[in-house]
């Protein structure tokens, strides 16, 4: 791999960050954090209150076994349950008392074909990865949106727009270098988008990854993005027109880790009412309403789930309108617009949110306020091209101007 830019270089060291280089990639490592005093503190009465909890939530059904007694084998499962939450708890009150003291610290590293993030919490270290062909743009800070949204105090809000969120085609994105100045995460994501850029295939189909600065509220034009090599997505041409048709997806992949969910939230269900009968007795009537409510929830998702992998979508316009079509579990929907009245065809949030991450949507902005959002089972590749297309075909804009809007 060849060398990175000196002006990077010199970005990142005067941060205090070190950098090593390597034949296949590039390792950064970030100064410790500024002490953040009331997150942490917060962090650690946190962890404090979670470990006492799990510490009792222990005692219970092992306080026969301290005494000599046997335990029940549900009395051990529900134990089990609890050895996640207490370490759970426990990180949370050594992160806390790390970032109190100023100890924490940030590494990444881009080498061969992954990106890998490490936090340093002593004594916790954690690591994730992401591969490199599936990286799309590296977002410095939250949009003020996003700051509103969340709620936080104005401390924590302050914090969080500090870092590089890494974001692709994957489930979650990463947020390296959390917590740091602006100065530090926006060299950390121009150094990452060199060397993940550097690092791709040379017959990589993806288009190369983008600094997007968010918290400065500069979009910047969405690059390129070429027709994904595993769509399904298909054109049929016509006299006056065109129609995009896009075939159900599957249950795995349309519901997003819904079906599953709502499988183990069932199961779960199951033991629940299973429990009584294995000990000779039965459910108390007062319970019998929550236990139903409970079900019925789970029924729902699980339909959900399967309506959003059946689904079948059609995109359809001729000279003067565009229409929408989608034919799922629950019947068949459609909806038209006048084109002369589209302000707007983009990829954006649909309102819903997997692992604090916004699930996109095709989305078509219309003059007069509304929106048509669909399509939230594709990928995030298959909408921006899709957006793109449409964009093309129909003279529309990524976003509303003054012009188009009135």
């Amino acid at each position: 791999m060849a060398d990175m830019p000196a002006s990077l270089l010199e970005a990142l060291r005067a941060a205090g960050a070190r950098v090593e280089e390597r034949f296949d990639g590039v390792r950064i490592e970030l100064p410790p954090r500024p002490p953040m005093r009331p997150i942490g503190a917060a962090l650690t009465a946190v962890g404090v209150a979670v470990t006492l909890f799990m510490f009792f939530w222990l005692s219970v059904p092992l306080s026969g076994l301290w005494r000599g007694h046997s335990p029940h084998p549900f009395q051990l499962i529900f134990a089990l349950f609890g050895v996640p939450g207490l370490l759970a708890g426990l990180a949370m009150f050594f992160g806390g008392l790390a970032l109190w003291s100023g100890r924490s610290r940030c590494a990444v590293e881009v080498s061969g074909r992954w990106l890998r993030l490490q936090e340093f919490f002593p004594p916790f270290r954690w690591s994730w990865k992401r591969e490199i062909s599936a990286i799309r743009r590296f977002t410095v800070g939250l949009t003020p949106e996003e700051i509103a949204r969340g709620g936080a105090p104005d401390f924590v809000a302050e914090w969080a727009r500090r870092g590089v969120r890494v974001e692709g085609t994957f489930p979650a994105p990463l947020m390296a270098a959390l917590f740091y100045p602006a100065p530090v995460t926006r060299a950390v994501a121009d150094a990452l988008a060199e060397a993940t850029n550097r690092a791709r295939p040379e017959r990589a189909a993806a288009p190369a990854a983008a600094v997007v600065d968010a918290s400065a509220g500069l979009l910047g034009e969405e690059p390129e993005t070429p027709r994904p090599p595993n769509t399904k997505v298909r054109l049929i041409e016509h006299g006056d027109g065109f129609a995009y048709d896009i075939p159900p997806v599957g249950v795995w992949r349309g519901s997003r880790g819904l079906f599953v969910f709502s499988l183990l939230w069932l199961g779960f269900c199951g033991f629940v009412i299973l429990i009584p009968t294995f000990s000779g007795g039965q459910i108390a009537w007062p319970l019998l309403p929550f236990v139903a409510l409970f079900v019925a929830i789970g029924a729902a998702l699980l339909l959900f789930a399967v309506n959003a992998g059946r689904r079948r979508t059609m995109l359809a316009a001729n000279a003067k309108t565009l229409g929408l079509r989608e034919k799922g579990l629950f019947g068949m929907k459609e909806k038209r617009a006048p084109r002369a009245e589209i302000s707007a065809i983009r990829a954006g949030p649909s309102g819903v949110e997997i692992n604090d991450r916004p699930v996109l949507e095709l989305q078509i902005h219309l003059r007069d306020g509304r929106k048509i959002g669909c399509l939230s089972q594709l990928t995030e590749d298959e909408l921006r091209w899709l957006a793109q297309e449409l964009r093309r075909r129909l003279g529309a804009p990524r976003t509303a101007t003054p012009e188009n809007a009135n």
